[in-house]
Protein backbone atom coordinates (compact mmCIF):
# COMPACT_ATOMS: atom_id res chain seq x y z
CA UNK A 1 0.00 0.00 0.00
CA UNK A 2 1.47 3.56 -1.05
CA UNK A 3 -0.22 6.58 -2.54
CA UNK A 4 -0.17 6.46 -6.37
CA UNK A 5 1.25 10.72 -6.14
CA UNK A 6 2.71 12.43 -3.83
CA UNK A 7 4.78 16.08 -3.61
CA UNK A 8 7.28 15.75 -1.74
CA UNK A 9 9.33 12.68 -2.24
CA UNK A 10 10.48 12.77 1.72
CA UNK A 11 8.92 14.01 4.74
CA UNK A 12 9.20 14.90 8.45
CA UNK A 13 8.03 12.31 11.19
CA UNK A 14 6.69 15.15 13.34
CA UNK A 15 5.22 14.38 16.81
CA UNK A 16 2.05 12.36 17.44
CA UNK A 17 -0.91 13.93 18.69
CA UNK A 18 -2.59 12.33 21.64
CA UNK A 19 -5.51 14.55 21.56
CA UNK A 20 -8.47 12.22 21.51
CA UNK A 21 -10.75 12.36 18.91
CA UNK A 22 -14.75 13.14 20.01
CA UNK A 23 -16.49 13.65 16.97
CA UNK A 24 -15.32 10.17 14.87
CA UNK A 25 -18.70 7.99 14.19
CA UNK A 26 -19.11 5.14 12.22
CA UNK A 27 -20.00 6.16 8.35
CA UNK A 28 -20.11 4.05 5.61
CA UNK A 29 -23.28 3.64 4.43
CA UNK A 30 -24.68 0.46 2.63
CA UNK A 31 -28.33 -1.22 2.50
CA UNK A 32 -28.95 -1.98 5.80
CA UNK A 33 -30.71 -5.41 4.43
CA UNK A 34 -27.98 -7.30 3.37
CA UNK A 35 -25.72 -6.19 6.55
CA UNK A 36 -27.48 -4.82 9.54
CA UNK A 37 -25.23 -4.99 11.68
CA UNK A 38 -22.21 -2.60 11.46
CA UNK A 39 -19.00 -2.60 13.55
CA UNK A 40 -16.06 -0.90 13.80
CA UNK A 41 -12.49 -0.44 15.89
CA UNK A 42 -10.87 2.46 17.62
CA UNK A 43 -7.55 3.07 18.45
CA UNK A 44 -7.20 3.72 22.54
CA UNK A 45 -3.60 4.76 22.00
CA UNK A 46 -1.51 7.03 19.54
CA UNK A 47 0.64 5.49 17.01
CA UNK A 48 2.23 5.06 13.62
CA UNK A 49 1.23 1.81 12.10
CA UNK A 50 3.09 0.89 9.00
CA UNK A 51 1.69 -0.17 5.29
CA UNK A 52 2.90 -3.87 6.04
CA UNK A 53 1.03 -3.69 9.09
CA UNK A 54 -2.58 -2.01 7.05
CA UNK A 55 -2.04 -4.70 4.55
CA UNK A 56 -1.84 -7.53 6.59
CA UNK A 57 -5.03 -6.81 8.42
CA UNK A 58 -7.12 -6.25 4.51
CA UNK A 59 -5.33 -9.33 3.28
CA UNK A 60 -6.46 -11.55 6.45
CA UNK A 61 -9.40 -10.16 6.81
CA UNK A 62 -10.60 -10.42 2.72
CA UNK A 63 -9.78 -13.91 3.52
CA UNK A 64 -11.47 -15.03 6.07
CA UNK A 65 -14.86 -13.06 4.85
CA UNK A 66 -15.60 -13.69 1.63
CA UNK A 67 -19.27 -13.05 0.72
CA UNK A 68 -20.46 -12.18 4.50
CA UNK A 69 -19.50 -9.36 5.28
CA UNK A 70 -17.91 -5.74 4.06
CA UNK A 71 -15.02 -4.46 4.82
CA UNK A 72 -13.95 0.07 4.98
CA UNK A 73 -10.47 0.67 5.65
CA UNK A 74 -10.46 4.64 7.18
CA UNK A 75 -6.63 5.20 7.67
CA UNK A 76 -4.24 4.98 4.56
CA UNK A 77 -0.27 5.18 4.72
CA UNK A 78 0.44 8.44 3.42
CA UNK A 79 3.60 9.66 5.19
CA UNK A 80 6.81 8.17 3.22
CA UNK A 81 9.72 7.27 6.22
CA UNK A 82 13.50 7.62 5.24
CA UNK A 83 16.46 5.10 6.61
CA UNK A 84 20.08 5.24 5.63
CA UNK A 85 21.96 1.90 5.38
CA UNK A 86 23.57 0.57 8.13
CA UNK A 87 27.55 1.66 8.50
CA UNK A 88 26.93 5.24 6.34
CA UNK A 89 29.03 7.82 7.93
CA UNK A 90 27.34 10.93 9.23
CA UNK A 91 26.01 13.64 6.49
CA UNK A 92 25.44 13.04 2.72
CA UNK A 93 21.87 13.95 2.91
CA UNK A 94 18.81 11.93 4.05
CA UNK A 95 18.10 8.78 3.83
CA UNK A 96 15.87 6.49 0.97
CA UNK A 97 12.23 6.19 1.35
CA UNK A 98 11.97 2.90 3.50
CA UNK A 99 8.05 2.19 3.86
CA UNK A 100 5.24 4.33 4.01
CA UNK A 101 3.06 4.77 7.47
CA UNK A 102 0.20 6.94 8.81
CA UNK A 103 -0.58 8.50 11.85
CA UNK A 104 -3.62 7.01 14.42
CA UNK A 105 -4.95 9.63 17.16
CA UNK A 106 -6.54 8.08 19.93
CA UNK A 107 -10.33 7.32 19.05
CA UNK A 108 -9.97 7.54 15.26
CA UNK A 109 -11.80 5.26 13.63
CA UNK A 110 -9.54 2.35 12.20
CA UNK A 111 -11.78 0.30 10.11
CA UNK A 112 -15.30 -0.78 9.70
CA UNK A 113 -17.20 -3.78 8.89
CA UNK A 114 -20.75 -4.33 7.92
CA UNK A 115 -22.15 -8.14 8.64
CA UNK A 116 -24.61 -10.50 8.68
CA UNK A 117 -23.92 -11.76 12.10
CA UNK A 118 -22.37 -9.35 15.12
CA UNK A 119 -20.71 -12.87 16.46
CA UNK A 120 -18.75 -12.81 13.12
CA UNK A 121 -17.81 -9.50 13.18
CA UNK A 122 -16.36 -9.90 16.67
CA UNK A 123 -14.39 -12.49 15.34
CA UNK A 124 -13.15 -10.27 12.41
CA UNK A 125 -12.24 -7.31 14.42
CA UNK A 126 -10.64 -9.44 17.17
CA UNK A 127 -8.52 -10.22 14.54
CA UNK A 128 -7.77 -6.99 12.99
CA UNK A 129 -6.78 -5.82 16.63
CA UNK A 130 -4.26 -8.53 17.16
CA UNK A 131 -2.34 -7.56 13.90
CA UNK A 132 -1.96 -3.85 15.48
CA UNK A 133 0.54 -2.31 18.10
CA UNK A 134 -1.94 -0.38 19.84
CA UNK A 135 -4.86 -1.31 22.62
CA UNK A 136 -8.29 -0.93 20.58
CA UNK A 137 -12.01 -1.05 21.31
CA UNK A 138 -15.03 -2.33 19.71
CA UNK A 139 -17.63 0.33 18.66
CA UNK A 140 -20.93 -0.59 17.52
CA UNK A 141 -23.32 1.44 15.62
CA UNK A 142 -26.72 2.45 16.91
Amino acid sequence: MLPRSFKFAKAHKGPLSSVFYLKQSLSFRLSDTTFPHHFGLVALQPCRITAAQLSAIVFGIKRKIKQDAVLFLRVFPHFPVTSKPAEVRMGNGKGSVDYWMTKVRPGQILLEIKSSSPKFAETILKFASSKLPIKTQFVRKG
